[in-house]
């Protein structure tokens, strides 16, 4: 369950609520972002660990798992249109970097697929 939730963790939460402490005119500058990030994350997989004990239901688990593979090839995507595009030359990403974030957006979404079709059909 960790494993499958750690991309909703420093994504979705920790780096969103990070952000929107850190550009807070009061906060903004007074400590380095790593140190807000650190405190978001903290209570986000403490949080995780407590709701594991309550007996997180299957279907929800299988849920998340789900979705975290989509989020995953979702964002390997972007990051691969981003880096394309806005990235000088002499940063952009080798070969092999490119080859992988392909190789994420592919097997994400086949692997979703197979396993949706697998989980809905009933096999």
């Amino acid at each position: 369950l960790y494993d499958a939730e750690f991309a909703i963790y420093d994504t979705f939460i920790g780096r969103t609520v990070t952000d929107a402490i850190a550009s807070t005119p009061r906060l903004r500058g007074r400590h380095p972002y790593r140190v807000y990030y650190f405190i978001v994350v903290t209570v986000a997989i403490a949080a995780g660990f407590y709701l594991v004990t309550l007996g997180q239901p299957y279907a929800l688990w299988l849920l998340v798992a789900f979705l975290a593979i989509i989020m995953r090839s979702i964002a390997a995507a972007q990051i691969l249109y981003v880096n394309k595009r806005d990235l000088p030359a002499p940063f952009k990403p080798s070969v092999f970097n490119q080859a992988v974030l392909w190789f994420t957006i592919v097997s994400g979404f086949l692997c979703a697929s197979i396993w949706g079709y697998a989980y809905f059909a009933g096999i």
